[in-house]
């Protein structure tokens, strides 16, 4: 866990949540990273929003693909828009084509199953999938 989601964690958990995350610390399921900012791929990244609007969303999660970059390349995220965004910016940004990312709120994404599977880095939660599908 990076300190950025740290905060964010800290400023949106439930008690579900909190509850959860306590257990999962608990069982040494959390490790602590703090990545270096990278200011060269955040800006290629926010140069490809259409919008002041998307930037700020881009801006708002950038530390999600921080994250994923210095751990396993995986983003778990209810956050649509912001993957949608993503994947536009993966047509022109190759570091961003093989983060996985996927939506637990999705049924059809299959989280569970997912996750019971050991979680692979399957092509089609990846955010370049679109470009080569």
């Amino acid at each position: 866990m990076t300190p950025d989601l740290e905060d964010e964690w800290e400023r949106h958990q439930s008690n579900f949540t909190a509850e959860w995350r306590a257990a999962m610390e608990a069982e040494r399921l959390v490790s602590a990273v703090s990545p270096d900012q990278d200011q060269d791929l955040r800006r290629r990244i926010l140069s490809t929003a259409q919008s002041k609007n998307n930037r700020l969303a881009l801006d708002k999660d950038l530390h999600l693909i921080e994250a994923a970059r210095a751990t396993d390349d995986t983003v778990s995220s209810l956050d649509r828009r912001v993957r949608v965004l993503l994947r536009e910016a993966a047509r022109v940004i190759e570091e961003l084509r093989a983060i996985v990312w996927v939506n637990p709120e999705l049924e059809e994404e299959e989280p569970i199953l997912w996750l019971q599977s050991g979680a692979p880095a399957e092509r089609q939660r990846m955010l370049g999938y679109a470009l080569s599908a």
